[in-house]
């Protein structure tokens, strides 16, 4: 979604924040940030591919984080509901005891649903991991990813992945916190297996 984003949006950085990046400021990061070039947090990523996983909208609580004109006014829900033992409801406190979702349509549906028919396309696999090699058993929207090799090595710095089905919105990912090379590991052989194991 990164490359569709860089192709359909003016100003990238705006397209990102849209769909929820906070970490990024008004700078102009050119094609790179596709690619991985820029730091963007996990939480927010994984949050922007549930917009996708819902046909463009957001759907969430107001923010309170600072943040400037133009970015997302959401933030997603993390706990839905707190109770004691005996059913009691210490959070949230609502006449109904739920959290009041809002939504917001951040992207035209029918640009969601092309991002989303790229990448649950199981022929687009086969070149990169073989045939069905990415299946779960049901349709969805998947995305791996790898750091470039360090030099003169095969290592990698990080791996990822992203997964989503109209219920279920996963990322993983996969590194060093000290930035030093990872050995003998694939977006398919550490962060794909976990999210493919909590979307089966």
């Amino acid at each position: 979604f990164k490359a569709v984003l860089y192709a359909g949006v003016p100003n990238v950085v705006a397209g990102y924040k849209k769909f929820g990046m906070t970490t990024l400021d008004d700078r102009s990061y050119g094609p790179s940030v596709t690619i991985g070039g820029v730091d963007i947090k996990l939480a927010d990523v994984t949050y922007a591919y549930s917009v996708l996983a819902s046909n463009g909208v957001m759907r969430g609580v107001p923010t309170r984080l600072s943040l400037q004109e133009g970015n997302r006014k959401l933030d997603p829900v993390s706990i839905l509901q707190v109770s004691r033992a005996g059913g009691e409801v210490l959070y949230p406190k609502t006449e109904d005891h739920r959290v009041k979702v809002q939504e917001e349509r951040v992207v035209d549906a029918q640009h969601a649903y092309m991002i989303t028919s790229i990448l649950s396309d199981p022929s687009a696999f086969c070149i990169t991991y073989g045939c069905g090699a990415l299946s779960i058993g049901r349709p969805w929207g998947v995305k791996t990813g790898t750091s470039e090799p360090f030099e003169n090595s095969r290592a990698i710095g990080e791996t990822w992945t992203y997964g989503y089905t109209p219920d279920l919105v996963a990322g993983v990912w996969a590194g060093n916190s000290d930035n030093s090379p990872v050995h003998n590991i694939t977006s398919t052989s550490i962060s794909y297996r976990a999210v493919r194991d909590f979307m089966q």
